[in-house]
């Protein structure tokens, strides 16, 4: 596999990858702000749950993802050292702590109820957005798994890959909450 090289050090050689990260944070936005909408349609407690549920996930996702951007500074340590084969076994090591990540973030997702009810969220509200965030967590060990992969793409420059995963994650996930949480086509009860 050949890296691409900077032809010269530089401010356009360090932001030229960083369009493709900015895109991805505001396409993980467009996902939050879609399912707000969505689940906002359902009714109050539907809602409060949903911003519940995913205050801490979303702030155990975010203390995850700055874990991982080692991934991205080694990475590019390597190459600009003229060591492109040692990104390699820095990518190995980013999915093992991806995945052991988001289960660990998983594993904390279980004891969330308590946690509301500790912190003096209603108890429905609570019960609600404990399994809000119990399903948060089922997606984080691949969503985590997908940034280790992503920053390790964008770190070669290829930024691409990630914005266009990102692009048709949002297209699904506009679809999925229209038939799975309104109900669009009849195919599922809505808020089924």
């Amino acid at each position: 596999m050949t890296v691409p090289q900077p032809t010269r050090p530089g401010r356009a050689t360090i932001t030229k990858g960083t369009n493709g990260l900015s895109l991805e944070g505001e396409s993980l936005i467009g996902l939050f702000a879609v399912d707000t909408v969505a689940v906002g349609q359902r009714g109050g407690l539907e809602l409060a749950a949903l911003g519940v549920g995913t205050a801490p996930m979303s702030t155990l996702m975010l203390v995850c993802l700055g874990a991982l951007q080692a991934t991205m500074v080694l990475s590019a340590r390597a190459i600009g050292e003229g060591d492109p084969r040692s990104v390699g076994p820095i990518f190995r090591a980013a999915v093992v702590n991806a995945v052991a990540l988001g289960l660990l973030a998983g594993l904390l997702s279980l004891f969330a109820e308590p946690f509301f009810l500790m912190t003096g969220q209603a108890p429905d509200v609570a019960a609600l957005a404990g399994k809000v965030a119990l399903q948060f967590a089922w997606g984080l060990p691949a969503f985590l798994l997908f940034l280790a992969v992503n920053m390790t793409l964008e770190t070669i420059g290829r930024p691409r890959v990630g914005v266009a995963i990102m692009a048709a994650a949002n297209v699904a996930n506009i679809l999925f909450d229209g038939v799975f949480v309104l109900g669009w086509g009849g195919l599922v009860e809505a808020g089924g």
